[in-house]
C-alpha cells in the first residue's frame, strides 16, 4: 500500500485490525509536512465511533468547531451550527493533519500484522499476468520488492501508482482558486468556524 495521507494509513490499520499482513510505504520521513485539509466533518467522526476511535483521536491536540458564520466585509450575513447537520455528532474537529497521522500509525503498529515504512517511495508496479502483484520500491538500502494480493494507491493527487497503473482522471473547472495557509488563532476564539468574503476573495478560519 502506497499512502501519503489517513486514506493509506486508515485501510493499513483496518486491515492489520482484521489480521492481514499489510505493509504500508511512506515516500517521505515523516509526516511533519504542509497538508490541504484539517477539518474531519460529523460523518468522518461518526465514521471513527463505529471503529471504536472517537474517543482515542479525540484525545490528541484539535479543536471542536460547533458553528459557522458567513461575513460579506463586516457585515453578518448568516449562521448554521454543526447541531443541525448531526444531532448525534453536533461538531467538526479541526486537527492538523500531522496530529492525526501520527495518532493513526501508532495505533495501527499495536497490531503485528502492521508494517510501515518511511522514505520508501514506489518506482514500479509487479505484473503478474493482467493482474498488480505487488510493488519496487526505493529504499535507503536500494530496491525493494513488496507483493501482494491486494496492492491499493493512496498517494494522493500526484499518485505514482496512477501514472505507473496508466490511469486516468477526469478534472471539473471551476472558476476560482483555493489558498490554504494558517494562521493563529486568535486568544479569544470559541468554537466557531468564520467565513469572510470580499470582492474576489474568500476567507476560511476557524475564531
Amino acid at each position: 500500500m502506497c499512502s501519503r495521507g489517513r486514506a493509506g494509513l486508515f485501510v493499513g490499520l483496518l486491515l492489520a485490525k482484521a489480521g492481514v499482513r499489510v505493509t504500508v510505504l511512506e515516500s517521505h520521513d515523516n509526516f511533519d509536512r504542509e497538508y490541504r485539509g484539517e477539518v474531519l466533518q460529523p460523518r468522518f467522526l461518526q465514521l471513527l465511533q463505529q471503529l471504536n476511535l472517537r474517543d482515542y483521536i479525540e484525545s490528541f491536540p484539535g479543536a471542536k468547531v460547533r458553528q459557522g458564520t458567513l461575513f460579506y466585509k463586516n457585515k453578518r450575513m448568516g449562521s448554521f451550527s454543526f447541531e443541525d447537520v448531526s444531532g448525534a455528532f453536533p461538531y467538526a474537529l479541526w486537527m492538523p493533519q500531522p496530529v492525526l497521522l501520527q495518532a493513526l500509525y501508532d495505533k495501527a503498529r499495536t497490531f503485528p500484522s502492521f508494517e510501515m515504512l518511511f522514505h520508501a517511495p514506489v518506482k514500479q508496479l509487479l505484473h503478474e499476468g493482467d493482474r498488480i502483484a505487488g510493488v519496487v520500491a526505493e529504499t535507503a538500502d536500494g530496491p525493494l520488492e513488496v507483493r501482494a494480493r491486494l496492492t491499493v494507491g493512496a498517494d494522493g493527487r500526484f499518485s505514482a501508482v496512477r501514472k505507473l497503473g496508466g490511469f486516468e482522471i477526469e478534472y471539473e473547472h471551476y472558476a476560482g482558486d483555493l489558498v490554504w495557509f494558517t494562521v493563529p488563532k486568535p486568544a479569544d476564539g470559541g468554537e466557531e468556524l468564520r467565513m469572510l468574503i470580499t470582492d474576489g476573495q474568500r476567507l476560511y478560519r476557524p475564531a
